[in-house]
């Protein structure tokens, strides 16, 4: 039998009133599968390997923690689902990108100094870590980033960590990109509530001394570091006086409180001491220094410094008396510990003036001096 040809059979639109001739119909629907075939690729490449990244909380602010921490920050799987693709050296590839748009901020070069092919079978899965991954985030493998930029914290906002596996012998590529979006942000450091600051806390103090402070920002796996600290100079300005001043008692909390109780060491009445709480997020980073964090909070987690007097609950004497000598006025003051300071009229300045308790004898060699 003879088929109909495309020009025999002809579709027309319905006849609705006021058309003067039916348009065929074939024409807008021929246009309407051309723009969908349009949007989707006619062709995707297959490779025999697949990536499976991923970073774990909590993220690091710095890149410089990926290579040199002992805890797991990244994993990154590695299959090969193609059964029929014979063994591969394999080798990884790295990039970071920044915001919405993926601008890149770093990348790892064709050639890893310290990066150690493995071998990957058919139907094989590997998982790496940061670890086995450290070679990617050294600065010596980067470009894109400066040495500064390299060992500031990253800035708070949207990253991709990147990756991609290659023939290590042919450079062939054997994945496509996969990457893992993490989200960075900085947290405040804790707010110090007791002992307050410029508090006077009463020694002894029987039931020891309570700090406590509050997180304005958890960040997980995060604990806290209490020094404590003795201040020489009263004088001098307390803030200053801490961070020149070697520690007298550390101690780690996961809570956000420590008990100074009698089995620490013992403070000495009359002086005064200053105190601060840095809070860390994660496992310490090797050869870091103990003083820094690993970029989660801001300041290195550091708060702020607090200080306070330990001082002897002295009772004030009662029933000041003093006698008018060669015909001065004298009104006796006594401070907190019982030294007895007067004014005198008509005296020249820095006049010295012997002072006693009552009950007690005369002690010329106990002198208080008086400014007038």
């Amino acid at each position: 039998p003879i088929l109909p040809t495309m020009k025999d059979i002809t579709l027309y639109r319905p006849w609705t009133e006021g058309s003067n001739s039916a348009v065929p119909l074939w024409r807008p629907l021929l246009a309407l599968s051309i723009f969908l075939f349009s949007l989707f690729p006619l062709y995707a490449q297959q490779y025999p390997v697949r990536l499976v990244p991923l970073v774990v909380p909590p993220y690091s602010m710095r890149l410089s923690d990926y290579a040199t921490g002992s805890d797991t920050k990244l994993q990154l799987q590695v299959l090969m689902a193609d059964l029929n693709e014979p063994q591969h050296q394999v080798g990884i590839r790295f990039w970071l990108e920044a915001g919405l748009n993926g601008v890149p901020y770093a990348q790892s070069g064709d050639f890893v100094v310290g990066l150690s092919p493995f071998t990957l079978f058919p139907g094989n899965t590997v998982t790496l870590g940061n670890v086995e991954l450290r070679a990617l985030f050294e600065l010596r493998n980067l470009s894109g980033i400066s040495d500064q930029a390299y060992a500031r914290p990253l800035p708070e906002g949207l990253y991709r960590f990147c990756f991609q596996a290659y023939d290590y012998q042919t450079r062939r590529v054997l994945s496509a990109r996969s990457c893992a979006a993490v989200f960075l942000v900085q947290y405040d450091p804790p707010i110090l509530n007791l002992p307050q600051r410029g508090e006077k806390v009463q020694a002894p103090a029987p039931g020891g001394i309570l700090f406590q402070w509050m997180p304005r920002q958890l960040a997980p796996n995060t604990r806290y570091t209490l020094t404590l600290k003795e201040l020489w100079d009263p004088g001098q300005d307390p803030v200053s006086g801490f961070l020149s001043s070697p520690p007298l008692w550390q101690q780690e909390s996961y809570a956000p409180m420590l008990h100074y109780g009698m089995d620490r060491p013992q403070l000495v009445a009359g002086r005064r001491y200053g105190w601060q709480v840095q809070a860390r997020s994660g496992s310490p980073v090797i050869g870091g220094s103990p003083t820094e964090d690993n970029g989660v909070y801001k300041n290195n987690g550091l708060s702020e410094i607090y200080w306070f007097d330990y001082v002897e609950n002295c009772r004030v004497p009662g029933f000041p008396m003093a006698r008018n000598r060669g015909g001065w006025a004298h009104r006796a003051e006594l401070d907190a510990c019982g030294a007895a300071r007067w004014p005198v009229q008509g005296a020249v300045p820095q006049t010295w003036q012997r002072w006693r308790l009552g009950g007690r004898t005369e002690r010329p060699d106990q002198l208080c001096p008086y400014r007038s």
